[in-house]
């Protein structure tokens, strides 16, 4: 993912005329993305890290002048780079942006741990400002643009991470508020009676109906609206929300990469495993069944498309990728003989046999310990080939 977002952020910032560049809190690299900035010449850097009052923020930035632009003249100042600049109170930190755009013509690069929403809903600021990297496909928001309804956003390949309007959603007021927040917004479209079987199979009708509703409501205070609604039987996510999952992206873009040219698809798999994180809903463990069933299943899909994208590569004669992608997606598919006779080939071009032996033992083991079979013959006749000496 990295490399998808470093070329994104170039392409968005650099060559770009806005004053005012935010990078994106929600990537977590920020500083490594942004590190060819601190390069440029006529720099400052300022780092806020205790700010908390207008002193505190006066004293930081003019510190930041007296020890590093060392008296020269403002018009000479090109860049400033701001830290941690989330430590600053809202209020202050537009009054300090507006200031710096005032008295110089320096562009300004912020760091921060969280939206700068006063700053990027400031007339004057929003106007000559920039949030990258920005990408739909890569849940990274442009979130200086007003919309007409709620945007959520769903993180659930890690962690487990839910935004409303730019803004994390912390408290939850109990642990099953957020499991079935999850649950509905990760089915879709979703019965009373399937819901109840799932959280509530031991409690009858009118108690599960209960605890249902108190539930439901905890989350739509949580969000600040109603996160569904109710026709046909069918509780559905609400068509008043506008809703950014990130499960639903990369299951559309694999079942697209399916069924497209083959560059396309490429593209498509390179999104979708950028998007994949790590395994669905780690932060809720194994306490539910049906979170441990959609993690199997959306890491197995993850296993695919590593192996799909893999075979693509070594059309293009990327095999050190190619290598590289089969080794992923075999250790979700360690059954998978497909996979383990690309690699032993690669390796064997290599002149490594030794470790295409190796793979193929892992394979064989595996295999036993399954199903209580052997490799493939082809595979047994490749392993003699290469030294097994079956």
């Amino acid at each position: 993912m990295d490399n998808v977002v470093q070329t994104l952020l170039a392409r968005q910032l650099h060559g770009v005329d806005s004053r005012v560049m935010v990078l994106h809190p929600r990537y977590n690299a920020q500083k490594w993305l942004a590190s060819p900035f601190f390069n440029e010449p006529n720099m400052i850097y300022v780092r806020f890290g205790s700010a908390s009052s207008s002193e505190d923020m006066d004293m930081a930035y003019g510190h930041a002048l007296a020890s590093q632009w060392d008296g020269r003249p403002l018009s000479d100042l090109k860049l400033i780079i701001m830290d941690e600049y989330d430590r600053i109170n809202d209020s202050l930190s537009v009054r300090l942006v507006q200031a710096i755009l005032r008295e110089t013509t320096a562009r300004i690069l912020i760091f921060s741990r969280s939206m700068p929403g006063h700053l990027l809903s400031d007339t004057i600021v929003s106007a000559q400002a920039k949030l990258a990297p920005c990408s739909t496909e890569l849940m990274l928001t442009e979130f200086s643009r007003s919309r007409s309804m709620p945007l959520l956003e769903v993180q659930a390949l890690c962690a487990g991470r839910v935004y409303v309007n730019g803004h994390l959603i912390e408290q939850w007021d109990g642990a099953l508020p957020r499991a079935l927040f999850f649950y509905l917004v990760d089915r879709g479209m979703v019965t009373r009676k399937q819901i109840f079987d799932t959280f509530w199979p031991k409690l009858n009708v009118r108690e599960a109906t209960n605890v249902f509703h108190v539930t439901k409501r905890k989350i739509n205070e949580v969000l600040g609206f109603d996160l569904m609604s109710y026709s046909a039987g069918f509780y559905r996510v609400s068509e008043d929300i506008e809703l950014r999952y990130d499960v639903n992206l990369f299951l559309e873009w694999i079942q697209e990469s399916a069924v497209t040219a083959s560059e396309r698809a490429a593209e498509l798999l390179n999104q979708a495993i950028a998007l994949y994180r790590c395994d669905f809903l780690g932060v809720l463990g194994d306490e539910f069944a049906w979170v441990r069933e959609r993690r199997e299943q959306l890491r197995q899909t993850y296993g695919d498309a590593l192996g799909a994208l893999g075979h693509w590569r070594i059309q293009q004669g990327e095999s050190d990728f190619a290598l590289h992608l089969f080794g992923r997606a075999s250790s979700i598919h360690p059954h998978r003989e497909d996979l383990v006779d690309q690699m032993m080939r690669l390796y064997r071009d290599r002149g490594k046999p030794e470790h295409g032996l190796m793979v193929y033992q892992r394979l064989q083991t595996e295999l036993q310990r399954r199903l209580n079979i052997q490799p493939a013959r082809s595979l047994q006749e490749l392993a003699r080939e290469m030294g097994a000496g079956e």
